[in-house]
């Protein structure tokens, strides 16, 4: 989670593809560990958390060092798909600004969110047994983020272009 220029994307996109040409997503193995919750109102952002793994790691750093040259220390409210005046769009904004320093490596939270849902719904969904299992990525992709952090507009795939 990065902000970088409007004029630079294909370039991120480029560099970004350099680093997946040489990684092998299906042997990128991740074991999915349990449930995640964020409140929010009556709502709740939910996902599945996964082990950090050194592969996985190895990754995050390849991909912060490729697109290091073209980022900004702060895009603000404007840089996200939807209104700046969207309340959790700020603290968006910060959480981002901050991701590279403060939640990458040793404190890096690897997670799949798989959407919103009432509070109650989520409160239960956290409360259900959790079977761990094992997954890999099919496709990488780059998205433009809008409120609470959802990926909103896709930039770049792996799987082909969708510009």
């Amino acid at each position: 989670q990065r902000f970088v220029r409007s004029a630079d994307l294909t370039a991120v996109g480029g560099a970004v593809a350099a680093v997946f040409a040489q990684t092998n997503l299906a042997e990128l193995e991740l074991e999915a560990t349990g449930y995640y919750a964020l409140p929010w109102q009556n709502l709740g952002l939910a996902g599945i958390t996964a082990a950090p793994t050194r592969p996985l790691l190895a990754l995050q750093q390849s991909l912060i060092e490729a697109v290091a040259p073209f980022s900004e220390a702060n895009g603000g409210p404007t840089a996200f798909v939807g209104a700046p005046e969207t309340p959790t769009i700020g603290p968006t904004a910060a959480y981002v600004a901050a991701f590279v320093p403060d939640r990458t490596g040793a404190n890096y939270n690897p997670h799949v969110t798989v959407g919103m849902a009432h509070e109650d719904f989520v409160k239960r969904l956290l409360a259900e047994p959790f079977e761990p299992f094992v997954f890999s990525p099919v496709r990488a992709a780059i998205y433009q983020l809008g409120d609470l952090g959802t990926a909103q507009k896709e930039l770049w795939s792996s799987i082909g272009d969708p510009r």
